[in-house]
């Protein structure tokens, strides 16, 4: 019987070893499941920190841009208007030097029509005269 007594007395201790054991391997594992979880966290929070300086520069490169699209868009429509206004110069001064030309050849004709009378009537002058 004492025998019975002894033995387990020895796998009590045993068993008592083994849970103690466990629970420090338990307590490792923990420790280091709470260091990973930590390092996890902070990893996200950096990206996350990274992710809204990216967002946060892109809305502002957006915003800038904006402006400076405006800004062209403006700048675009004054030289389409400043276009449109040097085509009608264009076109207006075409027209008068159209007519200019116009003008010019009537004159022309008839300066050769002027010449032709005044050579035709010093020809008859002179018929006469003879």
């Amino acid at each position: 019987y004492r025998h019975h007594i002894i033995v387990r007395i020895l796998l009590k201790a045993k068993l008592e070893s083994l849970c103690r054991e466990l629970q420090r391997h338990v307590k490792c594992l923990k420790e280091e499941y709470d260091q990973r979880s930590k390092e996890e966290d902070k990893k996200r929070q950096e990206i996350a920190n990274k992710f809204q300086v990216t967002i946060n520069d892109i809305n502002q490169k957006m915003q800038e841009n904006s402006k400076s699209n405006q800004t062209l868009r403006e700048d675009n429509m004054e030289l389409a208007s400043k276009l449109k206004s040097l085509l009608e110069e264009y076109r207006t001064r075409e027209e008068h030097i159209e007519k200019i030309l116009k003008q010019k050849s009537l004159e022309n004709t008839v300066m050769g029509k002027q010449n032709w009378l005044n050579k035709l009537c010093r020809e008859l002058r002179t018929s006469r005269r003879n």
